[in-house]
């Protein structure tokens, strides 16, 4: 990451945009949002939400909105550093 090698970034930034990397890495791939996809899972069972952070749904709104929330800031933190 260009960012951490800048110096910019903290581990645990570092770590936070990785996390964020995974969910974008899950919404590329499982992105038919209207069918269902769990190879492997009866029907009876209960299906996990496709999409999650720290073991939250990102479907619910109180979640999404948490998470736009914390990658919003962490995006804004890194946009002051550039100091366009």
């Amino acid at each position: 990451m260009l960012a951490r090698t800048l110096g910019w970034l903290s581990p645990k930034r570092a770590r936070e945009l990785q996390d964020l990397n995974n969910v974008r890495n899950a919404c590329g791939h499982g992105w038919q949002l209207s069918k269902l996809k769990r190879r492997g899972v009866k029907r009876a069972a209960p299906k996990p939400p496709m999409l999650r952070y720290q073991g939250k749904n990102l479907y619910k709104t109180e979640a999404l909105t948490e998470f736009i929330a914390h990658f919003q800031k962490l995006y804004l933190d890194l946009y002051v550093k550039l100091d366009v």
